[in-house]
């Protein structure tokens, strides 16, 4: 009954599944029984970027992560927005997933007709936690480094909410 379903996953729990209508930029929420069936459809949220969604992936605390127009969009289980990953100049995430031997880094392809990059951000601080103590930021933005490519050194600029220790 969709348009142009695109991004799909589950909640932790697997209790629930996520389907994004791309075009609309909606997200829809149904409960899943016994891993059989799925019931009471209805709408998670309406991208706050009124456009286009994509990829999705959920992280341990169940929030959901959906890519789109000018990066990575963040909604708590509930359906509030926490916040936006950004890209640098705007552009739009295609696709992301979470890595890394603890999978607690997200990897985020950019998409579009330009640059086509991978970027992966590690999210350090916020109120935000997970049942293992893993922060999510309210905010964030990680740009592209600079010189690319480079030979000794690059700088990469990022914005965090508060001022801490941060590792690359």
């Amino acid at each position: 009954s969709f348009d142009k379903p695109n991004g799909i996953c589950f909640s932790p729990d697997e209790k629930k599944l996520y389907v994004n209508e791309s075009p609309k930029g909606i997200i829809y929420v149904w409960d899943v029984v016994d891993d059989t069936a799925i019931t009471n459809k209805k709408e998670f949220v309406k991208l706050a970027s009124g456009g286009y969604s994509d990829g999705m992936k959920t992280d341990s605390a169940g929030n959901v992560y959906c890519t789109g127009p000018q990066g990575v969009w963040v909604y708590s289980s509930s359906g509030t927005h926490i916040g936006k990953i950004s890209l640098p100049n705007n552009a739009s995430a295609s696709n992301c997933a979470w890595g890394e031997a603890d999978g607690k880094t997200l990897f985020i392809t950019e998409g579009g007709t330009g640059n086509k990059s991978v970027y992966k951000i590690r999210p350090l601080s916020t109120d935000v936690k997970d049942e293992t103590g893993f922060a999510f930021p309210k905010f964030f933005e990680l740009n592209q480094n600079y010189p690319n490519p480079f030979n000794p050194s690059t700088n990469i600029n990022f914005k965090l909410p508060q001022s801490g220790n941060v590792s690359l």
